[in-house]
């Protein structure tokens, strides 16, 4: 079997949506849970979709603007710099509104690991993403190029 067949459901459109809202689904699974009452609620449903929607904006700034006009243009160290800046950006946002009235009742031992923690899962989210666009990518491209050598082969 080809193997642009085995792949073709990555690029239906029609099917865009639903890869993006189990993405996030995936992501926030455990926040999902206490909302639905399975597990116990960490946060409010607003407090939840407050960072979701931060950490929405921080991934799709990265994978729809950085990555095509800095990464994809081998721009590497400034692509790693903005992205940096941009989840340290979240990190802070996000620190800073769940945190601050907390800072004088513990060690700063404690808040530097959650910064720390906070900051390693924002990366990893931004990364699981940038890596899922770069191999759709990277599919995509072969298919053109299986699709020119076919055409070739034809001439």
């Amino acid at each position: 079997m080809n193997q642009s067949l085995n792949l073709s459901w990555l690029f239906n459109k029609r099917f865009r949506l639903l890869y993006h809202f189990l993405f996030w689904m995936f992501i926030y699974s455990d926040e999902l849970l206490s909302v639905i009452g399975v597990t116990e609620p960490m946060n409010s449903s607003l407090e939840i979709l407050a960072v979701v929607l931060l950490d929405m904006a921080t991934v799709y700034f990265n994978i729809y603007y950085l990555l095509p006009k800095l990464l994809f243009n081998n721009r590497i160290k400034i692509y790693v710099f903005w992205t940096v800046l941009t989840i340290l950006l979240n990190v802070a946002v996000v620190f800073y509104y769940y945190n601050h009235e907390f800072f004088r009742e513990e060690t700063i031992e404690y808040w530097a690991t959650m910064f720390m923690s906070s900051f390693l899962f924002t990366a990893l989210m931004v990364g699981m993403a940038v890596g899922l666009k770069i191999f759709k990518f990277y599919i995509s491209d072969q298919q053109k190029i299986q699709e020119l050598k076919t055409i070739n082969l034809r001439t």
